[in-house]
């Protein structure tokens, strides 16, 4: 996965929009922090904002949208709710509406509830991204979960720089923790099971705790989380 911190020209929101369409990532600016920014409707890249960031798998996201038209169909507008958006969207408003059967987005994102939490952002580089794209965006703060919101691209870059993996080592860690819990936490049977080096299992988990900040099988929550992950991440790109 390539970690560019570029510009906001023209030429560079026509390839973060491309990049978004493809199922991949980008940290992009709103008036208030920055965002990780996912689309909405792929179970995939939803899921590869939930392993960027550790986040607990039931924590629902923000989608993101340019204003009123665009989240109509997502979402249960009643009178107060299409009176606010037409007052303060664009702006730091975000409105938790039951989503519509046909919305098509993805589950992960709302956690399994059968709401969304919508918002369309002032700021002008993420207005021309979000229709550039032309489709919701998916899109928490761009930390690490439980850390400081940036509001500088460097800070998105100290933060998640280092986090960011290839796909290739996503795939590898998720199916190394699979198997590490399903052997109780053996890295030995791990190993064999694998067919890797007992210091590969142990590095690979290590990775994972150290992401996370805690041992990888000391909440339900956070195992669910990364078995979830590796079960969308097989399928492939949504």
């Amino acid at each position: 996965m390539k970690r560019n911190v570029v510009p906001a020209t023209s030429e560079a929101v026509a390839e973060a929009a491309r990049l978004l369409r493809d199922g991949n990532l980008v940290a992009f600016p709103t008036e208030t922090v920055y965002g990780l920014g996912g689309d909405a409707r792929s179970e995939t890249a939803v899921a590869r904002i939930f392993a960027a960031k550790g986040r607990p798998r039931f924590n629902p996201l923000i989608v993101h949208v340019p204003g009123l038209t665009e989240a109509e169909p997502l979402a249960e507008f009643d009178t107060r709710a299409r009176e606010s958006a037409r007052r303060f969207w664009p702006g730091p408003l975000t409105l938790v509406l039951r989503r519509r059967a046909d919305a098509e987005l993805s589950l992960l994102a709302s956690a399994g509830l059968d709401t969304v939490a919508l918002r369309a952002p002032a700021h002008p580089v993420a207005q021309q991204l979000l229709r550039a794209a032309a489709r919701p965006i998916a899109a928490p703060s761009a930390n690490r979960s439980g850390r400081v919101s940036p509001t500088m691209a460097a800070h998105v870059a100290a933060e998640l720089g280092t986090l960011a993996r290839h796909d290739d080592d996503t795939l590898r860690l998720a199916a190394t923790l699979r198997a590490y819990l399903e052997e109780q936490a053996s890295p030995r049977r791990t190993a064999r099971r694998l067919g890797v080096h007992e210091n590969t299992v142990k590095n690979r988990v290590r990775a994972i705790e150290d992401l996370r900040g805690r041992p990888a099988d000391q909440r339900v929550a956070e195992t669910l989380l990364a078995l979830r992950l590796a079960d969308v991440l097989d399928r492939g790109p949504a």
